[in-house]
């Protein structure tokens, strides 16, 4: 009976160690996949941060695109050639290789499209072969580049558009301007004398332009409007000439030309205006100062040039009294 107490011992005590040995090995497994688990989300954690450093690198480059492209937006001659100028500047300067002992990077894109999102806002579409990957010694994660979305916030498209409609109305801006100077003719006619002051000319074009400016982009220069866009323009009259077209005014009298009737007098003058011009309209994205220069972020700026503007009216006046038209010195 002893014998068999003393096996049955032994063997209690060899199970016993048995399954320490067991509980040894299983814990150093759920330790090893403990660690494995760990350095799982790690690496996902940097994956994801490598995601939001490409895209942002991304955004950055599409930022300086749009602005070399918008700074001289009137040198293209229509929207789909700018936009197509900004997909190719992008294309030439995406990144393509990168690697580190903890990650890398293969791009290669193959096309790029800028789509507009609501409120004038870009979205780069990638069409590419890539992928992003990290590693540590005992592992790798990665995910396909081959598709990409970045939100570019910036509103390109409303400013392009904007513009599009200030550079439309130059003709009601014209038909001001015509008919302030009629008004300013009557005006003066019915005193007895007109002046022809290249200086008036000049300061109801810029009004007109100014109240351009405020019906078309909601602000005149200088101002911000009611959408966060700032205007800014540089006017120039360079040359303003005036051509009298009545026959005594082609013959050098100041006097009127009077039109004989039965039993009555006109008096009929009428001359020419024309006003060169040059101008340089630009319109700011005041509210998302997102481009970057060395002295820190600025707002995308939407330039149209007018390097030489030509407004040309006739101005007729007639009266039952004689009037004079005088030029100014």
């Amino acid at each position: 009976m002893s014998v068999h107490f003393a096996a049955l011992g032994a063997l209690v005590l060899v199970l016993t160690f048995s399954v320490c040995l067991q509980l040894q090995e299983v814990g150093r497994l759920g330790a090893q996949m403990g660690a494995y688990t760990c350095q799982q989300e790690h690496l996902r954690s940097q994956l994801k941060l490598l995601r939001e450093s490409f895209e942002e690198s991304l955004r950055q480059l599409t930022y300086v695109a749009l602005q070399r492209v918008s700074l001289c937006a009137s040198e293209f001659g229509s929207d789909e050639e700018r936009l197509e100028a900004v997909r190719s500047r992008i294309l030439q300067t995406c990144p393509e290789n990168l690697e580190s002992d903890s990650s890398y990077l293969r791009f290669t894109p193959l096309d790029v499209q800028l789509e507009e999102l609501p409120g004038g806002f870009v979205l780069t579409r990638y069409r590419a072969s890539g992928v992003l990957g990290v590693r540590s010694p005992f592992l790798t994660m990665w995910e396909s580049l081959d598709s990409l979305e970045v939100r570019v916030p910036c509103r390109f498209f409303l400013l392009q558009r904007k513009m599009n409609e200030f550079v439309g109305s130059l003709d009601e801006i014209h038909d001001r301007w015509r008919d302030w100077q009629y008004m300013q003719a009557l005006a003066q006619a019915l005193t007895g004398q007109v002046v022809l002051s290249k200086r008036l000319v000049g300061e109801l074009l810029k009004r007109a332009w100014a109240e351009g400016e405020l019906e078309t982009l909601g602000a005149k220069g200088g101002k911000v409007s009611p959408e966060g866009l700032r205007i800014r323009a540089e006017l120039e009259v360079r040359r303003v000439e005036f051509k009298r077209e009545d026959p005594l005014g082609l013959a050098g009298r100041k006097l009127a030309t009077p039109i004989y009737l039965p039993g009555t007098t006109l008096w009929w003058g009428q001359w020419r205006v024309i006003a060169e011009l040059r101008a340089v309209e630009e319109i700011q994205d005041w509210e998302n100062p997102v481009i970057p220069r060395a002295d820190g972020y600025h707002p995308l700026s939407y330039v149209w040039e007018f390097p030489s503007g030509r407004f040309e009216t006739r101005i007729l006046v007639i009266l039952p009294r004689p009037f004079w038209i005088l030029q100014a010195g």
